[in-house]
């Protein structure tokens, strides 16, 4: 372990002195949110801490507002946040391409997080599509005209997306990301993308009730 040197140029203490005088623990967790845990009695869990309620919210980016408020017929957000470092970088060509055919296939626009300079110009619609390397996640998810979240459901995602109510529909990748979807299932929040055959399955939405924005993302 090593210190950390702080914005003001100071150094903190080593990792290992941090460790062996803890007082208290505060983590961004809860039984609202997850299934409950045993915890020791110096952690303190406060779940949400990144929520915001719709009226704390501010729109700073113009630009992205704007798209939302034309696209009445609905919006999809797609975010797999630190899976997608950069935009867009670690994401495939290929991927890229389905994934805008796909949102394409729908009525709905989008809000998609990659580096617009990673996308083929030939995939850019500008009346259906916005690209962002960085998006204020909460606050579209706040918008009314906001329909699905796709999301690798990281913990902030997920928490958020939760407390606005916008049904999910999760591609997990790795770690705490699996127990999450779990979540999302027991909760009858969203779905989950586990294999091909989930896809399969999932298409069977397509006339339900339940997610119909969702629904007709996955029949197309």
């Amino acid at each position: 372990m090593y210190s950390i040197e702080g914005l003001s140029g100071t150094t903190h203490p080593w990792m290992e002195d941090l460790y062996d005088n803890l007082d208290m623990i505060f983590v961004a967790s809860g039984p609202l949110f997850e299934a409950p845990r045993q915890v020791a009695p110096i952690v303190k869990q406060i779940p949400g801490l990144t929520i915001k309620p719709e009226s704390k919210l501010n729109f700073s980016n113009v630009d992205i507002f704007d798209f939302l408020e034309r696209s009445t017929q609905g919006v999809v957000l797609f975010s797999l946040g630190q899976t997608g470092v950069g935009g867009g970088n670690y994401i495939t060509s290929e991927f890229k391409e389905k994934l805008i055919q796909g949102v394409l296939g729908t009525p709905f626009n989008a809000v998609i997080h990659l580096d617009p300079d990673l996308v083929d110009f030939t995939l850019k619609d500008p009346d259906r599509l916005f690209f962002g390397k960085w998006l204020p996640n909460q606050e579209i998810l706040a918008h009314p005209n906001t329909r699905v979240f796709l999301s690798h459901v990281g913990l902030a995602s997920f928490q958020e997306a939760m407390f606005h109510n916008v049904p999910i529909l999760a591609m997990p990748t790795f770690e705490d990301q699996f127990e999450i979807a779990k979540a999302i299932e027991d909760r009858e929040i969203g779905e989950v993308i586990w294999d091909k055959a989930a896809i399969t399955r999932l298409k069977s939405l397509k006339n339900s009730w339940k997610w119909p924005a969702m629904a007709s993302i996955l029949g197309t």
